[in-house]
């Protein structure tokens, strides 16, 4: 199960602020985010580069897959949709006790913190 809870503060500070900055994409309908939006967001706040294995894995792991919305008959945008399991669990996350991390990881390594 999906349990941020477990590994919150094991994730870097840049990659929580990256939850939280996604996180606004989540209260809209659609529950998606524009992939440029976002590889801006990962760029910006991961300084890591895009389309690694790293990157992937993230995506994978936080629940955002990649399709292709129809805004007009002759537009169209890539976007990454948020899974609303996964992201209600992080919404929750961000607003509990622990979200500022006052509790250190307990792992030794993680798999977020790849490098």
């Amino acid at each position: 199960m999906f349990d941020p809870d477990d590994w919150w503060c094991c994730i870097t500070s840049a990659e929580r602020g990256l939850v939280f900055v996604t996180l606004t994409a989540f209260f809209t309908p659609e529950q998606y985010i524009i992939q440029t939006t976002f590889d801006g967001y990962w760029v910006a706040f991961t300084g890591k580069i895009l389309y690694t294995e790293y990157f992937t894995y993230w995506l994978r792991t936080f629940g955002l897959t990649s399709r292709v919305v129809e805004i007009s008959p002759t537009e169209f945008v890539a976007v990454y949709d948020l899974n609303p399991d996964v992201w209600s669990l992080l919404y929750l996350q961000t607003i509990s006790d622990n979200a500022a991390c006052g509790i250190p990881c307990p792992y030794i390594s993680f798999p977020f913190n790849l490098p």
